[in-house]
This record gives C-alpha cells, structure tokens and sequence, in this order.
C-alpha cells in the first residue's frame, strides 16, 4: 500500500515521484526447529516482573505460557501488561491475554489477541492473575517480545476518556494529578475525514513510567489500531498524522506524581484535497509504475497493489522531488489485500 501527500507550505516547482515495481513468488519449505528460548509454561508469583519470548529472533513452532499475579496472598484486583517492544508475524504468530478466576487460569476470558509489529497499548485483567501465551508458526520470524507486568488494586481511568471526538477540530487533554495506574484512551474520528492530525501543545509526562501511545486505526472500534507513534518525557513530538482518518490516543499514567498533557488536533476531508493522477485504485498485475505528477499543495494520494500469488514486492524508486518533511511518499506492507491493518515500511522524502 502506497501513499503519498503533500501539505500546506511553500511549493516546489515540478514536484513529483516515479515508482515501479514487480513481484515475485517465492517457493518456501517447512522445517520443524527446537524451541532455543522459552519453552512450557511458567508461573510468575512475584507483585510485578518481566516476561519475553526470549534473546534474538523467536524461532518456528515455539509456544510458551505465562500465569501473571499467581498465588499473591492477598490476590489484587488486577495485573498489568505493558510492552516496551514487540514484532511478530502478522496473522500467524500471537500473543494471547487472559483474564483469569483462579490460579490454574482453568477459567479464563479473552482479553486481547495481538499480532504484527505495533507495540499494543497495555492490557490489564478484569480479575488479579493474567494469563499470556506466545505461540509462532511453521514459517517467518521476528524479533519478538518484551513486557513488563504489575498486580495492583486499583485502575483508574480520565473523566473523559472512551469519548469518540467527531468535529473535524478540537483538543484533548489528561489530567495534571492522576492516581497511579491510570489508563485513557480517545479516539478522533470526523466523519469522511482523508487525514487526522495531532499536535501536542503541552507535554509533562514522567519519563518511562507515562506514555502516550498514538494509533491509526481503519474504524472507531480500533480493533486494527497501527503504532504511529510511542511519546514519553517532557519533550513534544513533531505532529502525528493519521492518513486514514482514525486517530487513536492512549494514555497510560503507571506512577503516583503529577502528568499532564494538552494536544489539539486537525482533519482533512475530500473536498479539501487535491489527488494524483490514478490515485485511489488497486493494481493487481505483476509489474507496473506509477507517479504522482507535479502536485499541489494539500495533496492526499493513495494506491494499493496487490498481485494475485505474489508472496513479495520491490519497488524502486525512479525519482523523487517533494518539499522535505510535511510532504512524503509512505510505504505499508499489509497482511490481507483490504489493507486494513497497515505497517509502515519507509518514509521518503
């Protein structure tokens, strides 16, 4: 899936892209390989700790268990999953969180199935132990892993937060003196917005222990969310851009002391965009091009390639001539043809 924009500012004379691109198909086997990091089930007692799926790249075939917040004495209300790295293959290896009534996790609801390479928001448990299962295929691995847990009482959450803001501008913010263990989340989603755009106008979060994750997502529900970006510290990031209309903010607030954050946030509809010459198509032959022409300010320009038993793309880039910055060609991979759970491959300009 390609994109590419260009916003408003200064213009650059006979801006534009040439792109081709062909496929191949390529021939795989299958080879049963010994798991090299975890391996079994493990029960974790302790009121917090660390688990991952091990060093280096996980291997073909592992499965691996975890019981978070087992046998505490006395058992807290809940168990914390928060992740500081992750990268699996999309749609065939997964990490699967459970809520669980006893210790034996024997009844157990879903939580949350994850899969891909964004780093999830954090998960917590309706009930005081968790339940978490890694599991990978017979082809293709990744990094893996890491996530850190903690059992407490008590989740807090924002006065505001689940509401789905539908004006096409506006401003969000989280509280100056949020209890520990504080998790919001709102999501943006003017209706026929091309693009959502957030900006912080102030930032004083704790370090590690607050962090802000931002999340494009294809519908309100979130349920395909993509990591656009993980803010921490005191330092605001450059603007974020959700190019699919759908911006999803979660705040998780993980230590007592004061935290605040004020951002506001822009969208772009149809009517106030330009496109590019055979944009907003889907190509599904083996080998093609295409190109932007020289293109206006507030250009928004999409296509999708997807080749019938293609199991890879190349595309290489003939030229390139945009304003460096607010105006870029993205590049996604995706795991299904609809392109609805999209990961970013490279960003040029």
């Amino acid at each position: 899936f390609i994109f590419f924009g260009g916003w408003p500012g200064p213009r650059m004379d006979k801006c534009s892209f040439t792109l081709l691109f062909h496929f191949a198909v390529l021939l795989t086997w299958t080879q049963i390989v010994l798991c090299q990091s975890c391996s079994g089930n493990y029960t974790l007692p302790g009121i917090s700790g660390t688990l991952t799926d091990g060093p280096g790249p996980y291997t073909n075939f592992q499965s691996c268990s975890w019981i978070l917040g087992y046998s505490l004495s006395p058992r807290k209300a809940h168990v914390l999953l928060t992740f500081s790295s992750f990268f699996l293959e999309a749609g065939h290896d997964f990490v699967t969180v459970y809520s669980c009534l006893t210790d034996d996790c024997s009844n157990a609801t879903l939580i949350s199935s994850l899969s891909g390479n964004t780093v999830p928001p954090p998960v917590w448990s309706t009930n005081g132990v968790m339940s978490v299962i890694f599991s990978s295929d017979a082809t293709t691995t990744f990094d893996g892993f890491y996530a850190t847990f903690t059992a407490f009482d008590s989740l807090n959450t924002c006065p505001n937060s689940g509401l789905v803001f539908t004006s096409t501008s506006g401003i969000i913010t989280g509280s100056d003196d949020q209890a520990a263990y504080t998790v919001c989340s709102w999501v943006i989603a003017p209706p026929s917005a091309l693009s959502v755009t957030l900006s912080f106008a102030n930032l004083s979060i704790q370090g590690q222990a607050d962090t802000i994750y931002l999340y494009s997502c294809s519908t309100p529900l979130c349920s395909d969310a993509a990591l656009l970006a993980q803010v921490t510290g005191g330092q605001a990031p450059p603007n974020v851009t959700s190019y699919t209309g759908i911006l999803q903010v979660v705040y998780a607030h993980l230590a007592a002391g004061p935290s605040s954050f004020a951002a506001g946030y822009t969208s772009l509809t149809a009517t106030q965009v330009n496109t590019c010459p055979s944009s907003n198509t889907t190509l599904r032959a083996l080998s093609g091009a295409i190109a932007s022409g020289g293109y206006l300010n507030l250009t928004l320009c999409t296509w999708l390639i997807a080749a019938p038993g293609a199991s890879y793309l190349r595309l290489a880039l003939a030229s390139l001539a945009t304003r460096p910055g607010p105006d870029a060609l993205r590049v996604y991979s995706c795991a299904a043809p609809d392109c609805a759970v999209p990961s970013l491959v490279a960003s040029l300009s």
